[in-house]
């Protein structure tokens, strides 16, 4: 079966599909598959991503089939392909014991998400910009409630001294759509632009 189908705009009959089991590549919009699996741990997974501006730039979640569904050697990996499955790059690898990845995507050249069932406890949070990580990660391992999640626009900060990590405080904005709030203060779609 069909697990994930990813492509690129600009490259409107190249498609990668991660399917059971099973990694490939069309090129002719779907009429043909090649397999682009050499390389990963597994042929076997549920994520597939594009890259969003690089054509033929893939992400791929690798874990065992069936019956396991982990990550090989219970270690979470994502690898990268720069040549469309030509080849495969390890990206990253789970420092969380208690993560299971298998859902990300990217909104830009430089940032991206990756996010974790709950194994055992809360949802893990993992962006390409490392001091988001770091704080996720801080919140759940130090903070008596977990890390929680922020709504809107969000600032996180950590402090720390010469002796490690003291403390960690994050902000979120009040969300920009609420049509509860919004309906019960009577704002009109221009006083909640102007307001938020």
């Amino acid at each position: 079966c069909v697990h994930k189908v990813a492509f690129h705009p600009a490259a409107p009959d190249q498609f990668f599909l991660q399917n059971h089991p099973g990694v490939y590549r069309s090129d002719d919009a779907g009429r043909t598959w090649q397999s682009i699996a050499d390389g990963l741990p597994t042929d076997f997974g549920f994520a597939m991503v594009s890259h969003p501006h690089r054509p033929g730039v893939i992400y791929n979640f690798p874990i065992e089939a069936d019956v396991r569904r982990f990550p090989p050697d219970l270690r979470a990996r994502v690898y990268r392909s720069e040549d469309a499955g030509e080849s495969w790059t390890l990206q990253f690898t789970n420092e969380i014991p208690d993560a299971f990845y298998d859902a990300m995507a990217f909104w830009d050249a430089n940032r991206g998400i990756a996010v974790s069932d709950t194994v055992a406890g809360p949802f893990v949070l993992v962006t390409t910009e490392d001091e988001r990580r770091l704080w996720t990660e801080l919140m759940i391992g130090e903070h008596p409630r977990g890390a929680g999640p922020l709504v809107g626009r969000q600032l996180r900060y950590l402090i720390r001294s010469a002796h490690g990590w003291l403390g960690g405080v994050g902000f979120g904005a009040a969300a920009l759509h609420l049509a509860a709030r919004d309906r019960w203060i009577g704002w009109t779609e221009s006083q909640r632009r102007s307001q938020l």
